[in-house]
């Protein structure tokens, strides 16, 4: 009687197996590549996802000439002119893209959020009530069937209307989630990329600023700051849109992109905290002044020289972010003399306590291999380059012709 029930047992089995898959739109496959199975136990979604020297200010024509100029445009001191802050910027010559971005959906696909820790129990249900699905126990047995219950992925999805089950299955399981595009060029605060990361949907303004500030998050990408200015590497990237918001999982994007250009320009290693802090700052600086690639090494080695003998740096753009976000786009004589803004290097000496914003890779290299030169001033020709000078005399006929002449 055992052996009657085995045999007897096998083809009832096959046959309900192959009539519920024919039912599921599975009737081409063939019956031995499915069995019933216990659930899975992890069917929850996850992502893959000298003596000191002091000249007489360098700024000195300019600002007697015009006491109401605007300094933004660097017609002061040796800081060159910016090459519009906020304007675009090329992308780091080294970069890379790896991924694509999904299409847009037409009339014949859904969006579908599969957020993270979601079960299939719970997917089942919104399938169906968003008409991908007729019947949610019938999909979740398919999931038993095809032994996916542990392979559902986190993130947004485009899903097809009018599919078969498998199809919406598998688009959950094997598909690409819908990555969306964040363009963050050289040169940007924080809060000027926090806020291009909450208009790309990336996430909130408050959450970026929370993991910028996160000390548990900087001491594990080694950043010898209070924040990650200046580790917020400038790249293109592709990311799916976080869950709750949350856009820590941007900042950490961006922290291990720093990372592997780190890894490019110091291939033996990075230096240690004290010089690292020394490079980056003195990059972000470099990233403000000039937008030509011919002149970064030049600037920094403006800024190299000046430091080696104890000069006051005269930086505009430290001035401008001292002044936070509030800024309003023109420097006044009394932010020149503002001794309470820490960033103020027309009033305090060396380099300012933190980076003014992420640098580029070009910059980091520049900071890095300054270029070896006799000098100390430039301004802008008001054409997007500079004219560099070794003495105060031929830097102020250079402010004469570029500036005071043009106004």
């Amino acid at each position: 009687m055992k052996l009657l029930r085995r045999v007897f047992s096998l083809p009832v089995l096959l046959c309900t197996s192959l009539a519920l898959m024919a039912a599921l739109g599975l009737a081409s496959v063939g019956a031995g590549v499915f069995l019933l199975a216990p659930p899975p136990t992890a069917m929850k979604a996850s992502f893959e996802t000298t003596p000191p020297i002091t000249p007489a200010p360098a700024s000195e024509i300019a600002d007697d000439a015009a006491p109401n100029a605007d300094h933004g445009a660097a017609q002061h001191g040796m800081a060159g002119e910016t090459e519009d802050l906020s304007g675009e910027a090329a992308r780091p010559e080294h970069a890379e893209i790896d991924a694509a971005k999904a299409p847009a959906p037409d009339a014949d696909e859904v969006v579908f959020l599969v957020p993270p820790g979601s079960s299939f129990h719970g997917i089942a249900q919104r399938l169906e009530g968003q008409g991908l699905i007729r019947d949610a126990r019938a999909f979740l047995l398919l999931v038993r069937l095809t032994e996916t219950g542990g392979s559902l992925k986190a993130g947004e999805f485009l899903l097809p209307r009018g599919k078969s089950p498998l199809t919406v299955l598998a688009g959950l399981t094997r598909g690409q989630p819908i990555l969306h595009r964040l363009q963050v060029r050289e040169g940007l605060t924080w809060w000027e990329t926090g806020r291009l990361v909450e208009e790309a949907g990336l996430g909130s303004f408050e959450s970026f600023e929370r993991a910028v500030h996160d000390r548990a998050l900087l001491d594990a990408h080694n950043i010898p700051f209070d924040s990650a200015e200046g580790f917020l590497f400038p790249e293109t990237y592709f990311l799916p849109r976080p869950h709750d918001d949350d856009a820590r999982p941007v900042v950490e994007a961006m922290l291990r992109e720093f990372g592997r250009a780190a890894s490019l320009i110091w291939p033996e290693g990075r230096p240690g905290s004290d010089e690292l802090a020394r490079l980056v700052i003195l990059a972000s600086i470099v990233e403000r002044e000039t937008g030509q690639p011919h002149e970064r090494r030049r600037v920094a080695g403006v800024y190299a020289n000046r430091l080696r003998i104890g000069m006051l740096l005269q930086a505009d753009p430290t001035i401008i972010y001292g002044l936070g976000p509030g800024f309003e786009g023109r420097l006044r004589r009394r932010h020149l003399d503002d001794r309470n803004n820490p960033y103020n290097t027309y009033q305090r000496g060396g380099l300012p306590p933190g980076p003014i914003c992420s640098p580029g890779f070009a910059a980091l290299a520049a900071a890095v291999d300054p270029e070896e030169h006799r000098y100390l001033y430039f301004v802008s020709r008001m054409d997007g380059t500079h004219h560099f000078s070794t003495n105060l005399e031929e830097h102020n006929r250079a402010v004469r012709r570029y500036i005071l002449n043009r106004r």
